[in-house]
């Protein structure tokens, strides 16, 4: 196995777009793994994954990129705004590169979950499968905001933490220092007013967090970017990773739910997986530590591989069967169903309660069954 580091390719505007490749041993033909993250592609989650250097050594090519405007790619980086078009570009880059099959699968979590939804809803022809974990539906609804309030523990944190990188590509030290300092210190950060004079987010490397104060209802500005809107237009098998305890939930699930029925092919319609592990939303493998290259996965990384297997190399008898896989709580056990939700569940409805001082953890809030009377 060998890394090249910064290869870069043009996106459609001209913007080079860097990628790390992991390359197997032998002459192949092998297909690609492709993840698309704003995080340092030196990384590619391995808090969460295996090592590529893991997958390479299975007989894939694997494919860990910078997102524009992050990392060693140009450009400028805004949440959201190029991932179609630059997902699509880079699926069919790969899939060109010297002994590929031809076949692209693709996977990460949370934002790079994104990046391989929103490029599928393009159909690059290249593109034969996804794995996409603890992701939302829509960037509005389940991620900005939460029934029309905004989420400002995540937004605001989430955006401190994408600033400081910027600032460093800027080569800015006192804004480095002002994303940093306010990142740490995010909790204080909750109890500013007016939000839209929140000074460590108006250092010029977060504008976009503006903008989503600017829309707080569901309007064109978050539509174009609605996979739920766009379920039809996504023709590949996914495999969707859920946590219990992830803020992104019900919008991994609704991604499997709904891609079940509405994808736009029968091959993706019939290939529809779900897995909900005791996880939240990082990390969740089951080691602490350091990683070697050959550290053994988690289950996720086998599934994904036996995902892969099926859906990039044709292997017949790799296949993730279950419809929907759940770690059963509180029984310990993972346990298999061929229906969401899984026959002879129970729908239950818990009920908020308190005598006024459910202000914090020492406060008297409580949570039953029992639907409140006076309070």
């Amino acid at each position: 196995m060998r890394v090249e580091r910064n290869v870069m390719h043009p996106a459609r505007d001209g913007v080079l777009l860097a990628a790390d490749i992991y390359w197997p041993e032998g002459d192949g033909p092998f297909p690609v793994i492709l993840i698309r993250l704003p995080y340092d592609k030196t990384q590619a989650e391995n808090i969460t994954y295996s090592h590529p250097a893991w997958y390479a050594k299975h007989g894939y090519i694997v494919v860990s990129e910078d997102n524009r405007g992050r990392g060693q790619s140009e450009g400028d980086w805004t949440p959201f705004e190029h991932e179609a078009e630059d997902g699509y570009d880079t699926i069919e880059w790969a899939a060109k590169l010297p002994g590929s099959n031809g076949k692209v699968g693709m996977y990460g979590f949370s934002y790079a979950g994104a990046t391989q939804l929103l490029p599928a809803t393009l159909q690059p022809p290249s593109l034969a499968a996804i794995c996409p974990a603890m992701t939302g539906s829509q960037y509005y609804q389940g991620w900005t905001y939460q029934n029309g309030a905004l989420s400002l523990a995540f937004a605001a944190s989430w955006a401190l933490s994408l600033g400081g990188p910027n600032a460093k590509r800027a080569q800015d030290d006192a804004g480095i220092a002002a994303y940093t300092v306010a990142f740490v210190n995010s909790m204080d950060w909750h109890w500013f007013l007016p939000l839209n004079q929140h000074a460590a987010l108006k250092g010029g490397y977060t504008d976009y967090f503006f903008d989503w104060l600017a829309h707080p209802t569901y309007d064109d500005y978050w539509q174009r970017w609605s996979i739920d809107e766009d379920y039809s237009r996504v023709t590949v098998p996914a495999l969707h990773v859920a946590g219990w305890y992830d803020v992104f939930l019900s919008g991994t699930v609704k991604n499997f739910v709904e891609l079940q029925t509405q994808a736009g092919s029968e091959i993706a319609r019939q290939n529809q997986r779900l897995v909900i592990g005791p996880w939240y939303h990082i990390p969740w493998k089951p080691w602490v530590g350091e990683q070697s290259e050959d550290a053994s996965p988690n289950l996720v990384d086998d599934w994904q591989l036996a995902w892969f297997d099926h859906f990039l190399k044709g292997d017949a008898e790799r296949h993730h069967e279950a419809l929907v896989t759940l770690f059963i709580l509180r029984e310990d056990r993972w346990r298999h169903f061929e229906q969401w939700p899984p026959a002879n569940s129970e729908t239950m409805s818990w009920f908020l309660h308190s005598g006024g001082r459910a202000n914090s953890a020492f406060g008297d809030g409580a949570l039953s069954v029992v639907a409140p009377l006076q309070e």
